[in-house]
């Protein structure tokens, strides 16, 4: 069963790494077909500018409302956060879905805007926070008809923080395309212990992630 919530975290990570690409792609692609408009019938270039910059606030702006009255704690990139739950320091909610809904939605807002930033750090973020879901996705769990033996044991601890190191691996991965660099990263930034089953399940997710996503990327290419 480890295993199975592995591939389903890796997988998980790329099809959420494919969802944000998409709106951030049409985002930006609104954006310019209007300034491509706009230039084509002669618009004077204060018009053209204007929209420009009055688009990308207002992206920006709404990205920061809902950041800053929504949920506060989806401020920054999260992997500070991640960092220190998994060396034992309690933080709230920075796994919680509103914290992962509004991260996600300020990424795409954000980068759409042109802000100097990307979805790298908050991928990792939200990969964690994948992982973290699915150790406590009782509804899950039910639906599969597992036993309860295996939801008891998924619920401890050490195995809720591994599974959320291979979670920031694979979001690493599925960011940069790189599963090697995304297990490093889980082992020299987020783990707090190395043993080779957290390794190879690091791998796995990261591995997973990295396919699903080029997969994804490769069948919406050739449609």
């Amino acid at each position: 069963y480890r295993w199975v919530l592995t591939i389903l975290i890796g997988v998980g990570v790329a099809l959420s790494a494919q969802t944000m690409q998409l709106l951030i792609s049409i985002v930006q692609e609104a954006r310019n077909a209007v300034l491509q408009a706009l230039t084509d019938s002669a618009s004077p270039a204060v018009h053209v500018f204007g929209f420009y910059a009055l688009y990308n606030l207002s992206l920006a702006g709404v990205g920061a409302v809902l950041t800053a009255y929504l949920e506060p704690t989806a401020a920054a990139d999260g992997i500070a956060e991640i960092k220190a739950y998994l060396n034992g320091t309690h933080a709230r909610n920075i796994f919680g879905l509103r914290t992962v809904l509004v991260r996600f939605l300020g990424s795409v807002l954000s980068v759409g805007s042109g802000l100097v930033c990307g979805p790298e750090g908050p991928m990792i973020h939200i990969g964690a926070s994948i992982a973290s879901g699915v150790t406590r996705a009782d509804k899950l769990y039910s639906c599969l008809r597992l036993p309860p033996s295996v939801l008891s044991s998924f619920h401890s601890d050490r195995d809720r923080r591994e599974f959320i190191c291979a979670g920031a691996g694979a979001g690493m991965a599925a960011a940069f395309g790189a599963p090697v660099g995304g297990v490093l990263f889980a082992l020299e930034e987020a783990a707090s212990h190395w043993s080779p089953q957290l390794i190879w399940r690091i791998f796995t997710a990261a591995l997973l992630a990295t396919f699903t996503l080029a997969l994804v990327k490769a069948r919406g290419n050739s449609g």
